[in-house]
């Protein structure tokens, strides 16, 4: 079966390779960043993370990725007791989201999910904050990053996929950067096999770029920018509130947030989303204007409540929406495939932009790279 390597260990990246795995491909993962490690431009650690769609009812593919997430992760949880989703770090919640809109109606393409999720309804006025117009409520996930993220890397590691942490040039561009990845894997077969296998030739059949805002360096995409979050941690001292994930919008677009942070008794407060600002450094007015919104929206005083952490992250926000896309990329592949320097056609599909939503599109985003690596290599896949 075809070696594909894939760059770059957030959601999507971990994802994509556990989905090749799973349908038989060899995989490599070449990262600079880890689960674990904790830095502003390694987003998937930071993320609020819950599933809620963020397409129109015009996106249809991007309406299939949210789906398809939303069914594997309501699966987990109810199969066998929910063994699996506690180990995904997932737990099944009722969303309350409140609008300062008027209640749609249920043919509205603003509700184009209320048909495929479970316990779709709308709120009634008493169920509804004095500032808020109108309520949905439906079942919802709550995803704990750090351990699905975890979760993810340790399947991976499982079905015999390889991880290499790694920082590539990205700066010098795409070919560069393929060499360098090539070369990070050339070293690890030799570590992992012995001084025999140190001339061989590693024969990289395609490449898939999960890098997120990496790639507008990487790929020279101007159409790629940070959206930037900070959020809250904290617990409740006492009396903690039911344990729903409740979203509220406002008509300026500002969204607060409570999201329980699952197999824990933390709590994420949130949000902001600041187009075009790389700073991730805590902004601590933003901080207190987020802790009041959220004990706002939870009608509580701020008694009781300890803030353990502050986080920021940049989302990869990409004008024109996701690129997943495939591309051949000329390169001059020393050590690659011929091992005599002569120039090939690398197949590189592209992967990223995902900006807010990287949970909730990544099983389906996956699934479209298995069918271009598919059909760019003429391979065939199990069905997964």
């Amino acid at each position: 079966m075809a070696y594909i390597v894939v760059i770059g260990a957030g959601v999507i990246g971990l994802q994509t390779a556990l989905t090749l795995l799973e349908a038989g491909y060899k995989v490599s993962i070449v990262a600079k960043y880890l689960p674990g490690d904790e830095a502003g431009m390694y987003t998937s650690p930071w993320a609020g993370a819950i599933w809620r769609t963020h397409a129109t009812a015009e996106q249809k593919e991007t309406c299939e990725w949210d789906l398809a997430s939303y069914a594997e992760w309501i699966k987990a949880t109810e199969e066998d007791g929910g063994v699996e989703g506690v180990r995904m770090g997932i737990e099944r919640r009722q969303i309350r989201v409140y609008s300062s809109k008027p209640t749609p109606s249920l043919d509205s393409p603003s509700l184009w999910f209320a048909p495929h999720v479970q316990s779709f309804r709308t709120l009634a006025a008493d169920e509804i904050p004095t500032a808020a117009k109108s309520g949905i409520a439906y079942d919802g996930i709550a995803v704990n990053p750090l351990k699905y993220l975890a979760y993810l890397l340790r399947r991976v590691k499982e079905l015999g996929g390889y991880v290499i942490q790694g920082e590539l040039p990205v700066g010098a561009g795409l070919a560069e950067a393929v060499r360098t990845a090539a070369q990070l894997v050339s070293a690890e077969r030799k570590g992992r096999r012995g001084e025999e296998a140190a001339n061989e030739a590693v024969d990289i059949d395609a490449i898939v770029n999960c890098t997120g805002l990496g790639a507008a360096t990487l790929c020279n995409d101007e159409a790629l920018f940070p959206i930037r979050g900070q959020t809250l941690l904290v617990r409740f001292a006492a009396s903690p509130p039911p344990k729903r994930i409740l979203l509220s919008e406002s008509e300026d677009g500002a969204v607060t947030y409570v999201i329980p942070r699952p197999g824990t008794d933390l709590w994420v407060f949130g949000g902001t989303k600041t187009k075009g600002v790389w700073d991730v450094e805590v902004n601590e007015r933003i901080g207190e204007q987020i802790l009041d919104r959220c004990l706002g929206l939870l009608g509580r005083e701020g008694e009781g409540v300890e803030v353990l952490g502050k986080q920021v992250g940049l989302r990869p926000g990409r004008e024109g929406g996701v690129r997943v896309e495939v591309e051949v990329v000329d390169l001059s592949v020393g050590g690659l495939g011929d091992g005599e320097g002569k120039s090939k056609g690398m197949v590189v599909v592209h992967q990223y932009g995902h900006a807010g939503a990287g949970y909730q599109n990544a099983v389906g985003s996956a699934r479209k790279v298995l069918g271009l690596l598919g059909e760019a290599l003429g391979t065939s896949t199990k069905a997964v």
